[in-house]
């Protein structure tokens, strides 16, 4: 059958014409590479569907055409479908391997169940059919390849640092407001402060608040997208003793203070002078 599929086949009607039949005819005689690439078309693109397509899986191997052995030109190829059902056949060795493979092209295999790696399989079966619908012929496990060998000669990363800065503005309430006062007012008035004193105060303070927010800064290094190392600082806003003195401040600028400060020192004075007496 080989010899007759290469050669053309004969009409069993005698060649020479001389039984006085019909004169015999000869099929067109058929080349060698003609019928290579016959058998290379029947043999290896043809396969899958739009749904279903092939996936390139190398070169055929050598084959006997015409009782001579020569190459089989044409590609191998199976469906996605057939190619991602490999993997449930594979041994235990093209598993490590498929595993190994996947760790050096930068997957995180750490816990990676079958599921996983079926999954990723099936995406390089996917990927195959994608470049030979192309015209690009590559096995799942070139791609594979590829991206490992991509990850190898990428340049290694540089640390990278992000600043993040906030500001905030705490202000005191009434009764934050009127607890600073109440203290310098007693020292230095030698009474407790009115509800008016207290609303002017707190208007005053909360002005220098807004004024003097508190700002905090965050610097991050990272390399790749792993955080490397985190400091914080934080600035400005207004302490208690700032609260304090800026009440004392204020009730300096009462007339109030001026005769309270001279008749407090002047008594002090009079009691010495009679105590030394």
């Amino acid at each position: 059958m080989q010899q007759a599929r290469a050669w053309g086949l004969i009409s069993l009607v005698d060649i020479g014409g001389t039984s006085g039949g019909p004169t015999a005819t000869r099929a067109p005689r058929k080349s060698l590479g003609d019928t290579i690439k016959d058998d290379a078309a029947h043999n290896g693109a043809s396969q899958g569907s739009r749904n279903d397509p092939p996936v390139y899986l190398g070169k055929g191997e050598k084959r006997h055409l015409t009782g001579m052995p020569v190459p089989f030109y044409g590609d191998r190829t199976a469906t996605v479908s057939q190619v991602q059902s490999q993997f449930y056949g594979w041994d235990s060795d093209t598993r490590s391997k498929f595993l190994t493979q996947l760790s050096l092209a930068g997957y995180n295999t750490q816990g990676m169940t079958d599921s996983d790696m079926a999954k990723a399989w099936g995406a390089y079966a996917e990927q195959s059919a994608m470049y030979y619908s192309a015209g690009r012929k590559f096995t799942p496990w070139d791609i594979l390849a590829k991206d490992r060998n991509m990850r190898e000669n990428a340049p290694a990363p540089t640390p990278r640092t992000t600043t993040t800065t906030e500001s905030a503005t705490n202000l005191s309430t009434r009764g934050d407001a009127h607890a600073i006062f109440l203290k310098s007012a007693q020292s230095l008035l030698g009474r407790d402060p009115t509800g008016e004193e207290v609303k002017q105060f707190q208007s005053t303070l909360n002005a220098y608040e807004k004024a003097h927010p508190t700002v905090q800064t965050t610097t991050s290094t990272f390399l790749g997208q792993d955080l490397q190392k985190r400091s914080t600082t934080t600035k400005g806003g207004v302490s208690a003793d700032e609260q304090q003195m800026m009440s004392m401040e204020d009730i300096k600028k009462d007339p109030e203070y001026g005769a309270y400060q001279a008749a407090t020192t002047y008594f002090g004075a009079l009691m010495d002078m009679i105590g030394g007496g």
